[in-house]
């Protein structure tokens, strides 16, 4: 069996006796940011310096897992299928000694193995699902055809996750299982903090690492003229909204509906929307999502393909008002 061509290097993880001092010298000397982290002494760190990868880094402080001399615990590599994934394994089932073991990350499938010299390696694929790290499940891949083809036409059957939530989930009064719950809240507190810059700019920050690491802000006001950045269905490390690209401009709407009350905006101030999508394939998607969210406001408005950064983004949304204009 041929060996895969779209085969990519994607991460390293190491083993390391000092995790804390470890973190800072890849923060601190090399541009790294933490993506993700474990719980408890031993968690494992994940690091990257590109925004479209969840971690290239990653720091192993389990000494106990350590097999031998050498710092490294693993190389993984990328390619473009679960299927190149099967291929892979069913080639090295042909490898004597390989230790073949077949996982699922929730993020990935992946097979691990090692090679002639004991040197551990990975080979997967993205799924389209975005799990908290660390997670790991075997996983099975000596399904034959009959039966991939019954789960193909399952998962076939499902129907997409609706994109709205509804407003009673994003305005008061803020309806629930258990009812109205406005009445026990004297007022809600902004959704993201705002900090005064020495020029009276008042900036919304919502915490993601990629803010400080590129030097921005989730939203600038100055006197009454309120900016967004483009915003994507992230949360914390996760896409929301999965393939689901109306899912995804609903929930960044929902971003910039919160980054503009933070300031002391509102939706309907909106004089202008961006919108930029990964595939022209979906824009009729993200257009009905935005006509649902700012019918009545009806700001200037222009959609253009773009290639996002990030596999999973399918669709970036910028904003601009005019607070009593």
């Amino acid at each position: 069996m041929r060996p895969p061509t779209n085969l990519t290097l994607s991460h390293f993880e190491l083993y390391v006796r000092d995790a804390q001092r470890m973190e800072g010298f890849y923060t601190r000397r090399l541009g790294f940011v933490v993506t993700d982290r474990g719980d408890g002494p031993d968690a494992l760190v994940f690091l990257s310096r590109n925004p479209a990868e969840h971690h290239q880094l990653v720091l192993n402080p389990r000494p106990s897992r350590r097999t031998s001399d050498s710092p490294l615990e693993h190389i993984s590599f990328r390619v473009a299928s679960l299927e190149d994934v099967r291929a892979v394994h069913a080639a090295l089932e042909e490898e004597p000694g390989a230790g073949i073991e077949a996982v699922s990350h929730g993020t990935t499938w992946s097979v691990y193995f090692r090679d002639p010299e004991g040197n551990r390696l990975e080979v997967f694929a993205d799924t389209p699902w975005h799990v908290a790290q660390p997670c790991r499940f075997p996983i099975d891949f000596a399904l034959d055809d009959e039966a991939k083809a019954t789960l193909d036409e399952a998962v076939a059957g499902l129907r997409p996750i609706p994109g709205d939530c509804g407003d009673e989930y994003r305005r008061p009064p803020f309806l629930t299982a258990t009812g109205d719950l406005s009445h026990h809240l004297r007022e809600f507190p902004a959704p993201y903090p705002v900090r005064v810059d020495e020029h009276g700019r008042r900036r919304a920050l919502s915490g993601t690492v990629w803010e400080d690491l590129a030097g921005f802000s989730r939203a600038v006001r100055v006197g009454n003229r309120v900016v967004v950045s483009g915003t994507t269905a992230t949360h914390g490390s996760r896409c929301v909204g999965g393939t689901d690209a109306a899912a995804q401009a609903h929930f960044a709407i929902d971003k910039i509906t919160g980054a503009l009350e933070s300031l002391g905006a509102a939706l309907g101030d909106v004089v202008r929307t961006r919108v930029f999508v990964k595939r022209m394939s979906v824009w009729e998607a993200v257009a009905r999502a935005h006509g649902e969210r700012f019918a009545g406001i009806q700001p200037a408005n222009t959609l253009v393909q773009a290639d996002l950064v990030g596999d999973e983004y399918l669709v970036e949304i910028e904003a601009e008002a005019e607070v009593g204009g």
